[in-house]
């Protein structure tokens, strides 16, 4: 039974750290969706800037501001890699978690049904023994009552035989 309650507590606390994990992969899903859609609009609006400073060469403030904005983009989009691995990242642990609990909910199943059987066993072999001391007891009865029974008769036996129930 303490084994029970260890795997209950184990149980639980797996599930909690399943949960733990599922809302930190649903925080972390839609921290990627706003960044991915923050950093496509930023690679639009640079897109854009980019496509005006090609048109307009001669001006070397505007190359500049192009270079800028095509750092700009690399960057954005090399966070964009690094966040899309960390969401792998958390799947995965996710996925590490629900099996590590699936595996002790079997666990505990097995365990639970192992218990119920030697409960059961152990109920079987109470009542046998309860039946067997019964017929224990019944056998010891009829053999005290056959020994009073063989007294009682001998003791009338010679109660005949000594002839003293005549002068009465």
């Amino acid at each position: 039974m303490a084994r029970l309650k260890t795997f209950e507590r184990q149980h639980r606390t797996l599930e909690e750290q399943l949960d733990k994990t599922k809302a930190q992969l649903d925080k972390a899903r839609s921290e990627h969706e706003d960044y991915r859609v923050k950093a496509a609009k930023v690679l639009a609006d640079k897109e854009r800037l980019i496509a005006s400073l090609k048109e307009n060469r001669d001006q070397g403030e505007e190359a500049l501001e192009l270079q800028q904005a095509v750092q700009e983009r690399d960057l954005l989009r090399e966070e964009v890699v690094k966040v899309c691995s960390e969401l792998g990242a958390a799947r995965q642990e996710a996925a590490e978690s629900e099996r590590q609990l699936i595996d002790q909910e079997q666990l505990a199943t097995q365990r639970q049904n192992k218990a119920a059987e030697v409960v059961a066993e152990t109920r079987e072999k109470w009542r046998q023994t309860q039946q067997r001391l019964s017929d224990t007891e019944k056998v010891s009865l009829k053999q005290n009552i056959s020994y009073l029974f063989t007294r009682q008769r001998k003791s009338f036996t010679r109660y005949l035989h000594s002839g003293e129930f005549i002068s009465n």
